[in-house]
């Protein structure tokens, strides 16, 4: 056995301020001399603050999630390249140089989102994983239809949805998928849907995820049961 010892990865810990505000095209952040990043409340706000942890992490994003940033910072491409870029310069000897510069498909450090081997990759998401939900503000909610589309390995929903997803702390598509199919009652009660129109909603969300999650997500039982509603009793 070998006693070289490993280099521990250069990494910074993320800490989010509310008063730091982004740029046009900088996410302004500020790398401490004791080791910690910056963050302004807005930029963490693109994929949730609870999931951002340290800077290695919100590297990966952005190189991952592009889109994520450009909805949410109101960001042209080449403005969120300009972004991307800076953030590099400023992270450069702080970070470990595979998150600065990753070879496709980008490492996650502590999420399990690395593509394992044997899953393909399409489209900027890994086939048989999860996609993180973002909002767009131009898109409305239908009724009997969630208007979502995949966009650069993100499942992007109307704005109108983001209030109650993230409360009740969905960020991925298989959670969503999850909730809709255990609690359908939850989403009906809050949009005014008939169980008829979630459940179309739904068969839309499973024939546009199909080839994206495992079919352990989507293939869930049609017939659960709703709350408050009994169950039919067959006769004897």
């Amino acid at each position: 056995m070998s006693d070289e010892k490993k280099v521990p990865l250069k990494d910074l810990r993320i800490v989010i301020e509310q008063l730091r505000h982004p740029f046009l095209a900088d996410l302004n952040v500020d790398v401490s001399q004791d080791g910690i990043l910056f963050v302004p409340a807005e930029v963490a706000a693109c994929l949730r603050p609870n999931v951002l942890r340290s800077a290695s992490m919100l590297l990966s994003f952005v190189h991952a999630f592009p889109s994520a940033f450009m909805l949410h910072l109101s960001w042209t491409h080449q403005e969120f390249n300009q972004a991307k870029a800076k953030l590099i310069a400023d992270l450069t000897g702080h970070v470990d140089e595979r998150f600065l510069h990753p070879a496709p498909p980008c490492p996650m450090p502590g999420m399990g989102a690395m593509a394992p081997e044997g899953h393909p990759v399409q489209q900027g998401y890994v086939v048989g994983q999860d996609l993180l939900l973002s909002y767009d503000p131009s898109t409305n909610l239908v009724t009997g239809d969630l208007n979502g589309r995949v966009s650069s390995g993100l499942l992007v929903l109307p704005l109108a949805l983001e209030r109650y997803l993230g409360s009740r702390h969905i960020v991925g598509a298989q959670r969503l998928m999850n909730h809709l199919f255990a609690v359908p009652e939850q989403f009906e009660h809050a949009f005014g849907w008939t169980p008829e129109q979630l459940d179309s909603a739904r068969d839309v969300l499973v024939q546009m995820l199909r080839d994206i999650l495992p079919d352990t997500v989507l293939d869930k039982p049609r017939s659960m049961h709703r709350s408050g509603t009994p169950p039919v009793q067959k006769d004897p």
